[in-house]
């Protein structure tokens, strides 16, 4: 499982959906970082110490990071946080990595109780 996580609020939820999900699958986590200097995600894997978790910059170009993941991942995650496909509800990331990613794609929209799971779906 992969997951992109820039300094945005919907990506730290989306790093948490990816972890939890990540840790009950019982399977590693790759996570793609926009500042390889942030430290927030820690408080999540604090939460989770059997987690295994490897973080990689993202570079100057997140979507062809984020597209060549997706070559060796079975599922990629991503934050929605922006308005360009207001009608969407997608980001401006989102949609072209929807468009060349090579594997499933989930877009967590940040909605607390989704995060958390209480929907009992994916």
């Amino acid at each position: 499982m992969t997951v992109g996580v820039d300094t945005s609020e919907s990506a730290y939820h989306a790093f948490e959906w990816a972890a939890r999900h990540a840790w009950s699958l019982r399977t590693d986590l790759q996570v793609y970082l926009a500042d390889p200097g942030d430290t927030t995600v820690q408080r999540v894997l604090e939460r989770l110490p059997m987690l295994t978790a490897h973080f990689r910059p993202s570079g100057g170009d997140p979507v062809a990071a984020l597209v060549r993941a997706s070559d060796s991942s079975a599922t990629l995650v991503l934050g929605c946080k922006g308005e360009q496909h207001r009608s969407l509800g997608l980001g401006s990331l989102v949609l072209p990595v929807l468009r060349r990613a090579r594997c499933g794609v989930v877009v967590v929209r940040g909605r607390p109780p989704a995060i958390r799971g209480e929907y009992g779906w994916i």
